[in-house]
């Protein structure tokens, strides 16, 4: 039985949802911290940072490098469930550090939270019904996580 008999999404949707994700992790970690860092980024993560004894801007492209790498793995479609949890938990982990511990740099933290919450609906589709069409990487799941 596939995705749509079931009433689940299909899986050409899904893969455009997971691909989604992974421009977004990209957006965000490679552009907006490693090659064109955003002065707002930086002082947020500046801020949280010091709060933990470190200083400079390296820890600004340390998460840049580590949201690119995830957005390759997001991207390849393999381990979609643990990737989704992990995915959640940096995207939890970060608004939460960024609000507990950015000294006010975020200055509406609702905002962040509520544009947040597509991001994370998106990643348990993926981590639900897997990767979806076009996943470069062999899964054995390319109809959907759920039989």
């Amino acid at each position: 039985m596939d995705d749509k008999t079931r009433g689940g999404p299909g899986s050409r949707f899904i893969g455009v949802v997971r691909i989604a994700v992974a421009c977004i992790w990209i957006y965000e970690g490679l552009w907006k911290k490693v090659l064109m860092p955003d002065p707002h980024e930086l002082e947020i993560v500046q801020s949280a940072a010091h709060v933990l004894g470190v200083s400079g801007a390296w820890p600004l492209s340390a998460i840049g490098f580590a949201e690119t790498a995830l957005a390759v793995v997001v991207f390849a479609g393999t381990w979609f469930r643990a990737v989704a949890v992990i995915q959640a938990a940096v995207l939890i982990g970060m608004n939460a550090s960024g609000i507990l511990l950015g000294g006010g740099a975020i200055s509406k933290p609702a905002d962040l939270l509520i544009h947040n919450v597509p991001l994370l609906l998106c990643i348990a589709l993926v981590g639900l019904y897997g990767p979806g069409e076009w996943a470069p990487i062999g899964t054995g799941v390319r109809k959907g996580a759920i039989s």
